[in-house]
């Protein structure tokens, strides 16, 4: 027993040893982002305490780099690091200047993109409301431009970029401009929910559905819409699998956030609405994968 306690306070010297010598490693461009996120993850695991000098040390030498006059030099597009930047310094007691919140408006956009992705909410919202009121059947290509703003699918995509290390300027700015990857993974949210759920939000007040507009629309029965809406259903697959492939607009990471919101809506939505019935085969899954045990 005593032999085995020995050995790992042996394994704990060796690993603080090594954690020190990346602390204390000399800093230029090509680590930069490594030592802040080392330094982030050394924090977060409850040890910094055994390193307070070196993170300090690092720290200052960080700051002289990075600041003038209390502000934090920008010298890219690069959020994430930036963010990161200045909570550190925040953290360890620097006085950062918050004009760094500019820099956000002016370089990135991030307040403009904000707000024209809420107000497009807004604006779906309200029309949705009036269709309900005046039992208005639209086009299919109005439904499906409205109806895939308001669910507000765009905008949550959009969102899970911000916690994402790489995310630029131009990301966000592709993400806004509706890319064929966003909106084909939008289609297929709206008209797989709306093809299991139809029958059951039809029995309250409710905006008429993707299927009762291509009804009216083209003038045929509802398995028939039904078939033809699945057929949209599967060309959105057909130009998300095209968008993936090289050359790509943005990285490949950003575009697996579009393929995976897309791969989870056929979890919901594939025979029936596991969204809203969540306690059958949902609950199953998520049991799965978080509560059992793998057995091996």
């Amino acid at each position: 027993m005593q032999e085995e306690c020995d050995s790992h306070i042996q394994q704990v010297k060796l690993l603080k040893e090594d954690v020190r010598k990346n602390l204390v490693s000399p800093i230029d461009h090509n680590n930069f982002s490594f030592k802040l996120n080392f330094i982030d993850s050394v924090q977060r695991l409850g040890v910094s305490y055994h390193f307070e000098h070196e993170i300090n040390t690092l720290l200052c030498q960080i700051y002289d780099i990075s600041t003038e006059d209390n502000n934090i030099i920008v010298h890219s597009d690069h959020l994430y690091q930036t963010a990161l930047l200045f909570r550190l310094f925040r953290e360890h007691g620097y006085r950062i200047s918050s004009i760094l919140l500019n820099f956000r408006n002016e370089k990135t956009n991030f307040i403009n993109i904000k707000g024209k992705r809420m107000k497009r909410l807004v604006q779906a919202h309200m029309a949705k409301a009036r269709r309900c009121h005046t039992n208005h059947i639209p086009k299919m290509e109005e439904y499906m431009e409205v109806r895939g703003i308001s669910s507000a699918y765009p905008f949550l995509m959009t969102l899970s970029f911000l916690g994402m290390e790489d995310t630029t300027k131009e990301v966000l700015i592709w993400a806004t401009n509706e890319p064929t990857i966003i909106v084909a993974s939008t289609t297929i949210a709206r008209i797989m929910d709306d093809i299991v759920g139809d029958e059951v939000e039809q029995q309250r007040k409710h905006v008429v559905s993707s299927i009762y507009c291509y009804m009216k629309q083209h003038k045929v029965s509802r398995k028939c819409a039904i078939e033809e809406l699945q057929k949209l259903v599967e060309d959105a697959w057909k130009d998300i699998n095209d968008a993936c492939l090289a050359p790509t607009q943005v990285p490949t990471t950003f575009l697996m956030r579009a393929v995976n919101f897309a791969r989870v809506i056929d979890v919901f939505y594939k025979d029936e609405d596991n969204y809203t019935n969540a306690g059958g085969i949902m609950k199953d899954h998520i049991e799965s994968l978080l509560v059992k045990k793998i057995s091996l």
